[in-house]
């Protein structure tokens, strides 16, 4: 098994070339200085409505994981998260921002069934959703299932400090990808060291997000953080994956 991790927060660590289609079973160990396999991140999201929203259509031809946020409104009908293939999805911890009215959770799918036209979204009535997602792909990359994830709820932000769920420690292999989420029901901005900032939702209509990853390479631990520009409560996730 290869850990991989995602910031709502991916690249196989291995130091040698292994020729392609070689799989390894669960327990096999390799060498944590190998370097990473070349997975790649291209994402979609939607948001600004009163009510659900869908994503604009992609070609997920090829992709081998996928990593999605769904961020509402907690007086709405709660979480209505789909997507146009009908996959299947797992639920991560709901994480929530009681001020803000904001609750989110991460969704995964490591097996997916993709093609042209897919699309995501929430189709919630009332819900003020925000969806963004992280699609995989790579030659390692055929699963993703979650080894831990973590996060705050009714992080304050009163202008000092970041909010920090806190460090994982990654035992054994390297770091595949690490995704983190930051949810809030107010326009903000905000910085996220070491992340790269995927999508963004920052809309008065809308729950917003900020959707960000790591590929960390040779990182055996992680220590994600964001720092807002308002004062505000924020709800945060953040989440390792295991390849399998």
């Amino acid at each position: 098994m290869r850990l991989a991790s995602i910031f709502l927060f991916a690249a196989l660590a291995y130091g040698q070339t292994w020729p392609a289609g070689i799989r390894f079973p669960k327990g096999t160990s390799l060498p944590s200085s190998q370097p990473a396999a070349g997975i790649t991140v291209t994402s979609k999201s939607c948001g600004g409505n009163t009510d659900g929203c869908t994503t604009a259509a992609v070609d997920t031809t090829g992709v081998t994981g996928i990593i999605c946020v769904d961020s509402v409104y907690t007086g709405g009908p709660g979480f209505g998260f789909t997507d146009s293939k009908g996959n299947s999805w797992t639920k991560l911890t709901t994480y929530t921002a009681t001020a803000a009215h904001d609750q989110m959770s991460l969704y995964y799918c490591g097996s997916p069934t993709v093609g042209t036209g897919h699309t995501f979204g929430d189709t919630g009535t009332g819900s003020y959703a925000g969806v963004g997602c992280l699609l995989l792909k790579g030659s390692n990359s055929t699963l993703y299932v979650p080894s831990s994830d973590r996060g705050q709820t009714d992080a304050l932000f009163s202008g000092t400090g970041p909010i920090q769920p806190g460090a994982f420690s990654v035992p054994g292999l390297d770091i595949d990808i690490a995704v983190m989420n930051v949810s809030f029901g107010f326009p903000t901005t905000g910085s996220a060291p070491g992340y790269t900032v995927a999508e963004t939702q920052n809309s008065v209509t809308s729950e917003g997000f900020v959707l960000a990853y790591q590929i960390p390479g040779t990182t055996t631990s992680l220590n994600p953080a964001w720092t807002p520009s308002a004062t505000g409560y924020y709800a945060l996730a953040s989440a390792t994956f295991a390849h399998q």
